[in-house]
């Protein structure tokens, strides 16, 4: 049977670590540049015109990715906390 002071010390670092990991995903999602890519590629107006390479920027961040890994936070959280309390 788990005393309360344990239960207490589980719980405590448990939402920690949970608090952290949100933090660090609020943090990633601040820059607005890594939710969005690009991809050009350039033709000359004419045929003698400058020819420019092509430019292209990968989605550094998918948002449905970090709604995932923010709704696993929060499920984790609470699932690991009731089988304490069932004790």
């Amino acid at each position: 049977m788990a005393r309360l002071n344990q239960i207490i010390a589980i719980e405590k670092g448990i939402k920690s670590r949970s608090s952290q990991e949100l933090a660090e995903a609020q943090k990633a999602l601040q820059k607005p540049a890594v939710l969005s890519g690009i991809s050009r590629t350039y033709r000359p107006k004419d045929e003698e015109g400058e020819q420019l390479p092509p430019e292209s920027k990968k989605v550094e961040i998918k948002a449905e990715e970090m709604i995932r890994k923010t709704t696993g936070f929060y499920a984790n959280l609470s699932i690991k906390l009731i089988p304490v309390y069932k004790k």
